[in-house]
């Protein structure tokens, strides 16, 4: 997941690469803080 996210962001370096990284590393954080509640 966080390889392919850096390889996407390598490749495509552009503003909405970083945003896209940025929200599902919070996705991650927020899945790993509440295991429970789910999408």
């Amino acid at each position: 997941m966080l390889l392919t996210l850096m390889f996407a962001t390598y490749f495509s370096p552009s503003p909405l690469s970083y945003l896209y990284m940025i929200r599902n590393l919070n996705s991650l954080v927020s899945t790993n803080l509440s295991p429970d509640k789910k999408p």
